[in-house]
């Protein structure tokens, strides 16, 4: 197997690569990019030694590797923590709670938020955005105008 390694160093940075992407990409869930980055350094590793613009010595590809990853990484940092940033879960309007009505616990307003018990599980209760400069008032009657993940978000009714 080291024989097989030594003899083929080009594509052996290239498959190695190529698992890192796979364990990126499956297991992790693009959740983080160091084997994200250094998967695509060793891709370039392994394509440069396949290409013969690098000699197949260890030393060289290593040397190659680490470069390849950190310029890598400078490049596409700024790009994924854009797509990072954004919000991943949309509003639901589709759930069979949007028209649910209930009476608010706590007094809501645009800065001030509260929960509500429902099915066994504590949500939190927001204003919808439709609802700026309204007030609720504990005890006041509210009607669901859109659900995120533990989050209602109401409208007086």
């Amino acid at each position: 197997m080291i024989d097989w390694i030594n003899s083929n160093m080009g594509m052996s940075w290239f498959v190695f690569g190529g698992v890192l992407l796979v364990i990126e990409a499956f297991i992790f869930g693009m959740s983080t990019a160091v084997l994200l980055f250094a998967g695509f350094g060793a891709v370039v590793t392994g394509v440069l030694m396949w290409l013969g613009l690098v000699p197949a010595t260890w030393t060289a590809s290593f040397a190659v590797f680490t470069v390849s990853s950190v310029l890598i990484t400078a490049l596409l940092w700024i790009p994924f923590k854009k797509l990072q940033s954004k919000p991943f879960q949309k509003t639901d309007a589709s759930s069979d709670l949007i028209g649910y009505e209930f009476i608010s616990d706590t007094p809501l307003s645009d800065g001030q938020s509260g929960t509500t018990r429902y099915s066994g599980i504590e949500w939190k209760v927001e204003l919808d955005k439709g609802a700026a400069g309204q007030r609720v008032s504990a005890g006041e009657r509210v009607k669901v105008s859109s659900v995120s993940a533990g989050l209602f978000r109401v409208l007086p009714a």
